[in-house]
């Protein structure tokens, strides 16, 4: 069993830092510092589950909780938003091969 040696202020600091700092690698993209990220916050709650004060916690969990959610969010909007780049890339990307070979068979 691990003995937890911070408090819950100290968690809760650390847990706010590393959202926040997973919410800054969404915005830039940073999918790999990104997962860095999340596995931290997974080991960090897990250490946390550990500690005695835990059960007094809970409600301040919800909260990062959400910020959490949040973040899941912003990635399935970003995720969405490639999709339709792509989409939009490949229908261009045919219309201008279509053109080029009409253009070309003109010639």
């Amino acid at each position: 069993m691990t003995v937890v040696s911070i408090n819950q202020q100290q968690a809760e600091q650390q847990i706010q830092t590393i959202l926040l700092f997973m919410a800054k690698c969404i915005e830039q993209q940073n999918w790999q510092k990104l997962r860095e990220a999340d596995c931290q916050l997974m080991k960090l709650l897990a250490d946390i589950k550990q500690a005695t004060w835990f059960t007094s916690f809970a409600p301040k969990l919800t909260e990062l909780k959400l910020q959490y959610k949040k973040n899941i969010h912003a990635i399935s909007s970003q995720q969405s938003e490639l999709a339709k780049k792509m989409t939009r890339h490949l229908d261009e990307r045919e219309g201008i091969v279509a053109y080029k070979q009409l253009i070309e068979g003109n010639s």
